[in-house]
């Protein structure tokens, strides 16, 4: 056999294995919350009677892209409600290796990894600057607070019982027509859909939002998270880690964030 023919056989072999690698990508199934938009992070239209992965835009769906096109892993995208993403994370061979965007409770370090923090809100409550409506401002539980169903609300230091609807919008709506005093949420997000006109409620609120006033109480943290009895689960879980640090190093996090939030 001639060197050129070691070579050439060296080289078919190589470039076979790296296609049978390609072809043989371990597949992630993503969860993700499709209760009510997060954005900038996620983004779809309210109205939608069903929200599928092309519906959703935002930094979520970019970073995803971004971290996964540089693993040995491909993904899939599946929105449903967050009680079933949890539900999901708990259990073997379910519909979620890995789930967007969870805030940390300690009950469910027993199921799933935490990996490194994706981003922070400031959190607090909205309320308005109507004449009509008494808000104490020094008692968060001397209001009646409104809030979103699936919500992590421990991080609030509320009470009291919460009337929980099925969307922002229904919320703003609420705090508008007076049937809650405040509405406990993260602020920043809230801030943008308002800005982008994203949420489907009267006009008169868009027109009158300068009288939605906030008060920030805390920050918290939202972290991607693995599903402990997925195959190959730290495997997963310290590649991602990798792959988050590296982006969040290298600019990229913040070049994707500035699209969605150069105009605010």
């Amino acid at each position: 056999m001639t060197r050129i023919q070691l070579v050439l056989i060296c080289t078919l072999i190589a470039l076979s294995s790296k296609a049978y690698a390609s072809n043989h990508l371990q597949q992630v199934k993503i969860c993700l919350g499709d209760d009510s938009p997060l954005a900038p992070y996620t983004i779809w239209d309210e109205k939608l009677p069903e929200v599928k992965a092309v519906d959703i835009t935002g930094i979520l769906p970019d970073l995803a892209q971004e971290v996964f096109s540089k693993t040995r892993y491909e993904y899939v995208i599946s929105p449903m409600p967050w009680s079933r993403v949890i539900r999901n994370m708990q259990s073997k061979d379910s519909e979620c290796d890995v789930a967007l965007s969870a805030s940390f409770k300690q009950e469910r370090v027993e199921f799933m990894y935490y990996a490194f923090p994706l981003y922070k809100f400031s959190i607090g409550y909205f309320y308005t600057g109507s004449d009509s409506v008494w808000v104490d401002l020094s008692n968060i539980n001397k209001n009646k607070a409104c809030g979103i169903v699936g919500y992590n609300y421990e991080h609030f230091n509320y009470k009291n019982e919460i009337n929980l609807v099925d969307s922002t919008s229904k919320a703003l709506s609420l705090l508008s027509k007076n049937r809650c005093q405040i509405f406990l949420s993260e602020i920043e997000p809230i801030l943008y859909g308002m800005e982008k006109g994203l949420y489907q409620i009267d006009q008169k609120i868009y027109d009158s939002q300068d009288n939605l006033l906030y008060k920030v109480t805390d920050e918290k943290a939202y972290y991607l998270i693995v599903n402990k009895q997925t195959h190959n689960a730290e495997a997963i879980l310290a590649d991602l880690n990798q792959r988050l640090t590296e982006v969040q190093q290298n600019g990229t996090f913040d070049a994707i964030k500035s699209k969605y939030l150069k105009k605010l």
